[in-house]
């Protein structure tokens, strides 16, 4: 393994010494922050694991950093998810010097002091092709950089029998949690033709994983997702539909959407669906189910790629 410990920028460098924190406490935080020098090239602190939101490149800063820039203008962007209000401003890094820059993130509602807790049911650590490999720690720093307060990483499948940080799940907590920040491995469970959901609170995983693969160990669409169901409530699992729909006009046009939901839902085995603000669809069909007199509430999940460079926030749906 080489490790890249500094990088030769060809012209007159300078410091950067970095620290993030809650501007009423003074305490430190993590928070995810974006360095752009005036051309729009993204600067990360060597080995950082960095990743890009709509072409705006940001990486985690765990309190404090500090690394080698090219001299020159910088703009800097600090987040610490929706609690806290973002923070802009523009730098200068000086040859031969060092710049400290300390980023205190105003917080403007605490919503925990009212008994509410940021949360989302739907992100994979490692899935499918991806250009990062994320361990608890990694997984730990990028959401508690968006200030989620409960994580729920999912085992899955892609297309073939691998399945993906089935080695991760505990049944329990995971041990890098923190009071402010609880990872939990649970799994979404993967039907061609059902659709597919996210199982919450497991204390062991639901087999199969997935049903309707070709060419797998499952390639039928059995067992059913409400047989799925069962299984998870039978050991006290909460069981969520998850990117239900896309188009509002035909809600199962799309590949993986929640053709099950109408029969499931009135035999009682779902216990809540997401809203995704990429599925649009699923709006639409919740309200379709509600004036049908069922009592099911909304909760969220990104769906999101930690292991790829581009791809969406951790928490970018949340609940």
């Amino acid at each position: 393994m080489v490790k890249v410990e500094r990088l030769e920028f060809g012209k007159p460098t300078g410091q950067i010494k970095l620290a993030t924190a809650d501007q009423a406490s003074g305490t430190a935080v993590t928070a995810r922050v974006s360095i752009t020098q005036v051309d729009g090239k993204l600067s990360a602190p060597p080995g950082s694991l960095y990743r890009t939101l709509n072409d705006v490149g940001h990486f985690y800063c765990e309190q404090s950093a500090e690394w080698t820039l090219p001299a020159g203008k910088y703009r800097v962007r600090a987040f610490h998810g929706l609690e806290y209000r973002p923070l802009s401003r523009e730098i200068e890094i000086t040859a031969d010097q060092t710049a400290e820059v300390k980023l205190p993130l105003e917080r403007w509602a605490e919503p925990a002091k009212r008994g509410w807790y940021s949360g989302e049911n739907h992100i994979h650590a490692n899935y499918g092709y991806g250009q990062w490999y994320n361990s608890p720690a990694t997984m730990l720093t990028q959401c508690a950089g968006e200030g989620i307060g409960v994580c729920n990483f999912v085992v899955a499948n892609s297309e073939t029998d691998g399945i993906f940080d089935r080695e991760h799940f505990r049944g329990r907590l995971d041990p890098v949690s923190t009071n402010e920040t609880r990872l939990y491995w649970n799994q979404e469970f993967r039907s061609t033709i059902w659709g597919h959901m996210t199982l919450v609170n497991l204390k062991q995983l639901v087999e199969p994983i997935m049903t309707g693969f070709k060419e797998t160990t499952n390639p039928w669409d059995i067992p059913t997702n409400s047989d799925i169901a069962d299984r998870t409530h039978w050991q006290r699992g909460h069981v969520n539909y998850t990117h239900v729909a896309q188009n509002p006009e035909d809600p199962y046009q799309n590949p993986y959407t929640g053709k099950g939901i109408p029969v499931d839902v009135a035999l009682g085995k779902i216990d809540s669906l997401d809203l995704n603000a990429s599925y649009a669809g699923t709006t639409v069909l919740w309200h379709r189910l509600l004036n049908c007199g069922f009592r099911l509430p909304a909760s969220a999940g990104t769906d999101v790629f930690l292991n790829r460079v581009v791809s969406r926030l951790p928490g970018g749906d949340r609940v």
